[in-house]
């Protein structure tokens, strides 16, 4: 699954709920110098739990909290590939 693929299903869920997204973080910093980054770093105005699970289901991949207390979750994509 590749970041485009992730970020369409990303895009998709947002759409359906009416609701924002930002990319954030690492993965801004290195498209922005031109460098490949496995990771899509995204915050959203709406349940991150919810979202997550939405862009997983919709993707057909597996996702898990990196920290429910922060609101941080993972979708896995293939070959270190995530959002």
């Amino acid at each position: 699954m590749s970041q485009s693929t992730i970020l369409a299903a990303l895009l998709a869920v947002m759409r359906r709920r009416g609701s924002a997204g930002w990319l954030v973080g690492g993965s801004v910093r290195d498209r922005e110098l031109g460098r490949f980054s496995p990771d899509v770093d995204v915050v959203v105005a709406d349940d991150p739990a919810q979202v997550t699970r939405e862009v997983a289901t919709g993707a057909g991949r597996p996702w898990f909290a990196l920290s429910a207390e922060w609101g941080a979750y993972r979708v896995v994509g293939d070959e270190g590939t995530s959002m």
